[in-house]
């Protein structure tokens, strides 16, 4: 009886493993068509990369546009941020203005990198970022060039502020301009003889 149930289970092993073979032989050409080559591996494992830290990066980038308002704003002391001003020639009333109106600028700045869409980020916001960010760091380097050899590195600092900038604008989706196919010209019935 033993032999007999042993070569009834073992029947019933067999009826299984051929019921499931061909299943896993499809399963593994489903898998041979999702293998990824060799050479494209690099290139998914880098896109896979940016997919979630081009966001990181734009919320960083805003986010230091927002910490620079709040401090230029009040954080850090009144005084002292209006005599940095005067260093590069600003004093009185038009230091206060600039001072508020650069604070300003830059949440409107921060705020824009977050809430923009992708064809506004690319066409205005990425190139006036770089451009004021230029404009302070000639004017700085101009007035008060000992902060390049500042320890805390107020200029050097802007260096991969701008290369991310930079990629965050090379990585935007491209810009599709709103017009239309042209139409063809209409032809003119033949009956029409006006020109």
């Amino acid at each position: 009886m033993r032999r007999t149930s042993a070569i009834g289970g073992g029947c019933i092993a067999m009826r299984a493993y051929v019921a499931v073979l061909p299943i896993a032989r499809a399963q593994k050409r489903k898998a041979a068509k999702l293998a990824v080559p060799a050479h494209r591996a690099e290139a998914l494992r880098r896109a896979s990369w940016l997919q979630w830290m081009l966001p990181l990066r734009r919320v960083s980038v805003a986010l230091v546009w927002i910490w620079t308002f709040a401090v230029s704003i009040g954080l850090y002391p009144r005084d002292q941020s209006l005599a940095l001003l005067a260093r590069v020639g600003a004093s009185g009333a038009w230091a206060e203005l600039l001072l508020d109106g650069a604070a300003l600028f830059d949440l409107a700045l921060g705020i824009g990198t977050l809430v923009l869409p992708a064809a506004w980020r690319a066409r205005v916001l990425w190139p006036l970022q770089l451009a004021l960010i230029a404009f302070y760091m000639a004017a700085i380097s101009w007035a008060m060039p000992e902060f390049w050899l500042h320890p805390f590195g107020p200029l050097s600092k802007n260096l991969p502020m701008c290369a991310a900038i930079v990629l965050l604008w090379a990585m935007e989706p491209p810009v599709r301009r709103g017009r239309r196919a042209a139409r063809p010209p209409r032809e003119k019935p033949p009956w029409n003889t006006s020109s």
